[in-house]
């Protein structure tokens, strides 16, 4: 179905180039590969917007002693604490201004998620995060005063 989808979206861009082409001047319109960045973008913008809405309404739908306790609250600053983290991703992610590499790990994490494998998704964000280099054998402390 997505195929279907990117195929129409496509035609329609391709005549909509060549119907205003002229008009347009130097402008240059969406291509078929920022196309399918595009949608890389909305879904996952998409995706982690309703993870953090169904988060939300989990905590919503507590009791208020459970949301009153020290537990519930903890639970609530976490949940505001990363709300927070994730704006300057979901800004960029509205802007369509990620670097493709990041991209990539985010489409692979949130395959991960969408599978259930947790696992498999903290590797890939560990991988996006810190990349796997060789660390030299040996080395006891990392710092740069040590």
């Amino acid at each position: 179905m997505e195929r279907v989808d990117l195929a129409y979206l496509n035609d329609m861009l391709v005549k909509d180039e060549t119907s205003s082409g002229d008009e347009a001047g130097n402008s240059e319109g969406p291509k078929p590969g920022n196309l399918e960045n595009l949608i890389a973008f909305h879904k996952s913008l998409f995706i982690f917007q309703l993870l953090l809405q169904k988060w939300r309404i989990g905590l919503n739908n507590r009791t208020e002693v459970e949301k009153r306790a020290v537990k519930g609250k903890l639970q609530f600053a976490t949940y505001a604490q990363t709300q927070s983290y994730l704006r300057p991703l979901m800004k960029k992610l509205r802007q369509n201004n990620l670097p493709p590499d990041i991209q990539e790990s985010l489409t692979e994490i949130i395959g991960h998620l969408l599978d259930r494998n947790y696992i498999a998704a903290n590797d890939a964000y560990l991988r996006m995060a810190i990349g796997n280099a060789a660390w030299p054998i040996g080395v006891t402390v990392v710092g740069i005063h040590a």
